[in-house]
This record gives structure tokens, sequence and C-alpha cells, in this order.
């Protein structure tokens, strides 16, 4: 971090310094953030930070807003209505759940499986022939069968 000094011998001299030691010389007020012009005469050149990782971004349709009272974000649809019950502690937070509530992308591999077959539409494929089942017949038991009836309309037994 490009600091100008306030203090000693390097009074009005640019140093850089670790992120550490410059935010103790600011609150110790012995050195002040130095502007692009004052970085440029002293020679330094700020060269761009590379990051493997991809910065958090907030899908389209929503946004964060800061829970008055210190107590949170809360996530909302862009038309103010709230997409959470619940708030979360950082913003971070936030954004990951409204990945969440979005549907599943198109770019996963079951997706991707009918584009392939599409490919292939002229070759002809072989379809599984699946044998019709038989029906299962099973005799009535004896016990169910209707009793023979006696002559008189009644039943013996």
């Amino acid at each position: 971090m490009y600091l100008k000094s306030l203090v000693g011998r390097a009074a009005g001299s640019v140093v850089d310094m670790q992120k550490v030691a410059a935010e103790a010389a600011l609150v110790n007020g012995t050195h002040v953030v130095a502007t692009e012009e004052e970085i440029m005469a002293a020679g330094y050149t700020r060269e761009p930070v590379q990051s493997d990782v991809a910065p958090a971004t907030l899908p389209e349709g929503f946004k964060v807003v800061r829970y008055p009272g210190g107590g949170g974000f809360e996530l909302r649809h862009s038309d103010d209505t709230p997409a959470a019950d619940k708030l979360f502690p950082n913003m971070l937070a936030a954004y990951e759940h409204a990945r969440g509530l979005l549907p599943p992308d198109d770019t996963t591999e079951d997706a991707k499986a009918p584009e392939k077959e599409a490919g292939n539409a002229g070759a002809e494929q072989p379809t599984p022939s699946v044998p019709e089942p038989e029906p299962v017949v099973t005799p009535a038991p004896e016990s169910l069968a209707p009793a023979p009836s006696a002559p008189g309309g009644k039943r013996r037994g």
C-alpha cells in the first residue's frame, strides 16, 4: 500500500508498506494515503493484482440491503420483496443463498447428453425389446368357492 510520510527524515516521500503496517501508520497519523500522481512521481507503478478467484456477483433480480440496527444483511428481490426469511451475517452469504434460489444451470452433464444424442440423429440406435409379461392366473381356493345348496334353499353345514 502506498503512503505519503508526514514525519521524520522521509517526510513528503511516498513509501510502499504492507497492509498491516500501513493501517497502523494511518491510525497513528504519521502517514496519509498517497494520490495516483504522487505514486507516479515517486517512480512506483501499480501492478494489477492477479487473483484466481472470481469476484462474487449477485444474480440478476436480487439486491442485498444492510438491515437497520446492524443485524446483518437482507436479501431482497428487485421489487423490494424479501427473498429469504433470515438475515445473513455478510454479503457473501447472501450472494450464495441468492445463487441457490436460481434454477439449475443448463451446463450440467445431464443437459449436455441430449445434445450428444442429437448429433447422432442420423445413425440408427438399437432399441431394446422387452417381452410382454404373461398374465398370471391363480385358481380360487376351495374355501372361497360357493357351497352347494341343499334342496329347499337351505345350506348344509
